[in-house]
């Protein structure tokens, strides 16, 4: 029997696909812009609430913590109820909550706010991603998740230029209800423009799921009742992670899925070291505090570039491949950046190649998973990755801070962070042997199943 999923990776993109491609993009952005949010307002909410510098903390842990928890309890439901159900929950919980940010009159308050808007994005990052890889071809798919993740920057440097001309004439209390807008016109468009995924619809077996998934393939300009063909082999060299990974089915309590998580910690808790620290640690190695900001700027425009080098070059090369090259060259600029921080004009050249590289280290994970795992724990897989992620990110400030207060020299944390970046490249050998290996084990149960003596022994 054709799968959803060989009817897809058969035909042509339709409109409907680059319809959903553009709106998890517009709901990317608004993610992007929400975790920004807490940062722009937190400075003249010190002076407006006299915060402590705990209390600053406090506000600014919120949302990494209830992503956490999001990211761990929301999105493995999406597994047993639908993705497109669980997108529509995490935008409205965002939408209510930062909204009532807006409203909130005291430190208490906010950091409750705080906390249930960071579930509902925790919630919503998962699926966004899944969400792109069920509805792209399987040659397309981490080029679709790659373009995607190219919203979470752009919405945080759109919407951080936005929310600061409205809070000059309205307040902090605007910056949140500008997220609230943004948040509950993406939650409009998914409701209108995303149906649910193809391969979600394939793990169930009703009669109405059935017929859902027929209308779901018509609109796709797909034949139900087609038969599919073997796609053209890729050109020489081009092998993807896709393809090499396709259908593995790694269980969720497995140590393939602990390799996952592992990586999916060194590889955003590095990325987000660098976006936190480093101004900060660029001022203590002796940059002025313009040359700090610059660099952390520069940075996220590296980060911002990602996406787009990812999804040119994932069609050619396989993601263990990328994840290997952009880790070791981070590696690589971390070590010389420890040696030459003070140097502003280096580090000016320097800071957006090292976002480049890690961001594009961070994506070819999220690219991974739905690879590496099969429909019905595939959410599971990337809630739990990204949950155990953002333990990391909640830590990773508090344990820099404790190497400061220790008289670490920047030049030893950023060669601290070396660490992590070549544990990424560990990992990633290691869930490409298994990926490998299963494949393998595949092909030789396939054989046997159609072999003469196979056909025989069944009769």
């Amino acid at each position: 029997m054709t799968t959803t999923r060989e009817l897809v990776n058969s035909a042509p993109i339709s409109r409907l696909q680059i319809r959903v491609l553009i709106v998890c993009l517009i709901a990317n952005m608004a993610e992007g812009y929400d975790l920004l949010s807490i940062s722009i307002t937190v400075v003249p909410l010190a002076d407006a609430w006299g915060l402590t510098g705990t209390q600053t903390g406090l506000l600014l842990a919120m949302g990494p913590v209830g992503m956490a928890v999001g990211a761990l309890v929301l999105a493995p439901l999406s597994d047993r109820y639908g993705r497109r159900s669980q997108l529509i929950v995490s935008l409205v919980t965002i939408t209510a909550f930062i909204g009532l940010s807006g409203a909130a009159t005291d430190v208490t308050q906010l950091a409750v706010f705080r906390l249930l808007t960071g579930i509902g994005m925790g919630g919503l990052l998962p699926i966004l991603t899944i969400t792109i890889g069920e509805f792209a071809p399987l040659r397309r798919r981490a080029a679709a998740i790659s373009f995607v993740s190219v919203g979470f920057p752009l919405g945080s440097a759109a919407g951080g230029a936005g929310a600061a001309l409205l809070m000059a004439s309205a307040g902090w209390q605007s910056a949140f209800v500008l997220g609230a807008v943004l948040t509950l016109i993406a939650c409009l468009l998914v409701v209108a423009f995303v149906p649910e995924t193809p391969d979600f619809l394939d793990t169930k077996n009703t009669p109405d799921v059935k017929q859902k998934r027929a209308d779901l393939l018509t609109r796709m300009g797909i034949d139900p009742d087609e038969k599919t063909e073997t796609l053209p082999s890729q050109p020489s060299g081009s092998s993807t992670s896709q393809d090499r990974a396709h259908d593995v089915g790694f269980a969720i309590r497995s140590s393939q899925m602990g390799a996952v998580a592992l990586l999916f910690l060194v590889a955003i808790t590095t990325q987000y070291f660098c976006s936190m620290w480093l101004p900060k640690l660029l001022v203590l190695a002796g940059m002025s505090p313009d040359g700090g900001s610059s660099g952390v700027l520069l940075l996220s425009l590296g980060a911002a570039a990602s996406g787009l080098a990812i999804a040119a070059l994932s069609t050619r090369f396989s993601l263990f491949t990328l994840i290997t090259v952009f880790a070791m060259l981070s590696a690589v600029l971390l070590a010389v950046f420890s040696l030459l921080s003070s140097d502003l004009a280096f580090a000016l050249v320097v800071a957006p190649i090292l976002g480049l590289c890690q961001c594009a280290t961070s994506v070819s994970v999220y690219a991974l998973v739905p690879a590496l795992f099969s429909a019905d724990n595939r959410s599971a897989a990337m809630g739990l990755g990204i949950g155990i992620s953002r333990i990391g990110m909640t830590l990773m400030p508090l344990g820099v801070g404790i190497l400061i207060d220790m008289s670490w020299t920047p030049e030893a944390i950023f060669q601290l962070m070396i660490i992590p970046t070549l544990i990424s490249v560990a990992l990633a050998y290691y869930l490409w042997r298994s990926s490998r290996s299963a494949a393998v084990g595949r092909s030789w149960k396939a054989a046997a199943a159609t072999s003469p003596a196979s056909s025989d022994m069944s009769a």
